[in-house]
């Protein structure tokens, strides 16, 4: 019977998105400047019953 050690570490669950092609300045400027999500846009708000 023969085994195997097991990897170190953890296993990645997702893949890096593709980098945005912008400059991190423009980026930052979007992302301050958009208005913040209402109650009903939340995940954790819609999966809740209370």
């Amino acid at each position: 019977m023969t085994t195997t050690k097991r990897k170190r570490g953890r296993q990645a669950k997702r893949l890096m998105p593709e980098p945005i092609p912008d400059t991190p300045v423009n980026i930052m400027c979007i992302i301050v400047n958009t208005p913040p999500k209402t109650d009903d846009e939340w995940r954790y708000l819609q999966d809740s019953d209370g």
